[in-house]
């Protein structure tokens, strides 16, 4: 019998997300950076990462343990962002999961890397 980590490579999941400038002054007012009024910043398109990690691939309790990312074109306000994560490698003896994180606007690639988590519990099937 098959269990979930024996057909978890190739599985995704993602989350599109449209930043305003009203998602800029809020991260501005917690961070305290002047912004770009037309540019996401680089961690609100990585916290999309975080949200997938957690909540649906490999999901709740998840620990991130690396990431490695490299960005080539800025996200503009206004635009849809995709976020996309896909398990490239599982270790099921440690349930340390290595997962391709992708962030594009169409077919524009914005950043890619890879994220390395921990699943503190099998992931939803």
């Amino acid at each position: 019998m098959s269990t979930f980590w024996d057909t978890a490579i190739g599985r995704s999941a993602t989350v599109d997300r449209v930043f305003t400038a009203a998602d800029l002054a809020d991260y501005s007012a917690v961070t305290g950076r002047r912004l770009d009024p037309t540019i996401v910043p680089e961690s609100l398109l990585t916290g999309m990462f975080s949200r997938l990690l957690g909540m649906d691939l490999p999901g709740p309790e998840s620990l991130y343990l690396n990431q490695t990312l490299t960005f080539s074109e800025p996200a503009r306000i206004g635009e849809t962002v995709t976020a996309r994560v896909t398990v490239i490698a599982v270790r099921p003896t440690s349930a340390v999961v290595t997962l391709r994180a992708v962030v594009s606007v169409g077919d524009r690639v914005i950043c890619e890397g890879d994220a390395v988590v921990l699943a503190r519990q099998h992931p939803h099937s």
